[in-house]
């Protein structure tokens, strides 16, 4: 495991009172997504479509674009100037750490699933299918200190923020390449049996029943396709 201390100066606000920020950050770790290893909690959902149970052949997910915002996330609450703050000493951290330099922020971009493999937008008559694009993060973890606020000081926190990467294609995985660079990331979808749920409900409506019955379902489209099905 990589340790390291950083220490950069504390930031300059114009307000009405002394914001309390940390000045040091000792990372415990650092990470990132890729095509073969990522969490899959990250999903950005730009669209859901139920397909009809009576239906005698499955619906689709038709072409569209879509802008997705892509947000960076930390682990722990506080007030704005303390988290940029604390965003900025775990990308300093990060980038020290990898020899590059890595901005810890929210992304945005446009996409279409033109490109999206036919089982992702494929919808079964009784199902509820959520596509949703997969941006790729980095992971910045470490302890604070020389915090002024106290109740920071000592404290572990983790960030973690959408990264891009070169591209030189005019589209990347149906992605708009600005100025070379792209969000990393893939498509995904889930997926609800509402065929199930409704059944369960009539059931726990006429016996009281407070069994439940759910059915999911994923599916990643990267330089090659993978998917799965699960269905209680």
């Amino acid at each position: 495991m990589y340790t390291s201390v950083l220490a950069i100066p504390a930031l300059l606000l114009l307000s009405d009172h002394v914001t309390a920020q940390c000045t040091n950050f000792t990372s415990t770790s650092r990470s990132s997504d890729t095509y073969s290893f990522f969490t899959s909690s990250n999903d950005v959902a730009v669209e859901t479509l139920y397909c009809n149970e009576t239906l005698s052949s499955p619906c689709y997910i038709t072409p569209k674009k879509y802008a997705i915002t892509a947000p960076r996330k930390l682990n722990i609450s506080s007030c704005p100037a303390d988290e940029e703050s604390i965003y900025q000493l775990a990308a300093q951290a990060y980038s020290s750490d990898n020899f590059t330099s890595s901005e810890f922020i929210t992304r945005n971009t446009s996409l279409t699933n033109v490109h999206v493999g036919k089982t992702l937008l494929t919808v079964e008559p009784g199902i509820g299918k959520t596509l949703a694009w997969l941006p790729f993060q980095l992971y910045s973890a470490g302890r604070l200190s020389g915090c002024a606020n106290s109740s920071l000081e000592g404290v572990y926190v983790l960030a973690q923020a959408p990264y891009e990467v070169n591209a030189t294609k005019s589209t990347e995985n149906g992605q708009l390449n600005v100025d070379g660079r792209v969000l990393a990331g893939t498509w995904s979808a889930t997926q609800r049996n509402i065929t199930a749920e409704n059944e369960t409900a009539a059931d726990k409506k006429s016996s009281g029943s407070k069994v439940g019955v759910w059915a999911w379902s994923w599916g990643i489209v990267g330089f090659g396709v993978a998917y799965g099905v699960g269905i209680l």
